[in-house]
């Protein structure tokens, strides 16, 4: 069974990304070779959502077939996965809103792991 650590774009089929006009989301279906599919959504943690907040620091959580993620490895894991579909244009252009919303997303979680040391 492939982990978003395995995936890699000889095993990804297809990415359909949708960047919804709520802030500081990005929702993902990957389509792998085998016409397995991994939702991922990235959404404003909406118990903490509050508009004056920057849009790079509004809290966010990470859904993986509609599972919240509660640990910091397995985010690490989404933040991975982003950075790699950025890396292989798998999110279409490189100045793109996903690519864009994707990045804010990384910067996001890594922050947060660093404030937390």
């Amino acid at each position: 069974m492939l982990t978003i650590q395995t995936l890699t774009k000889n095993n990804i089929k297809d990415v359909h990304f949708w960047v919804p006009p709520c802030p500081a989301s990005i929702l993902l279906v990957l389509t792998l070779q085998s016409l397995e599919k991994i939702d991922i959504k990235i959404r404003e943690d909406e118990d903490d959502y509050d508009d004056s907040i920057p849009l790079n620091l509004i809290p966010r959580r990470i859904y993986i077939n509609d599972q919240l993620i509660n640990s910091e490895s397995e985010e690490a894991k989404v933040v991975w996965l982003l950075s790699y579909l950025i890396e292989y244009d798998l999110l279409g252009h490189k100045e793109g809103i996903a690519v864009f919303a994707a990045k804010e997303s990384i910067e996001y979680f890594t922050r947060s792991w660093n404030e937390d040391i």
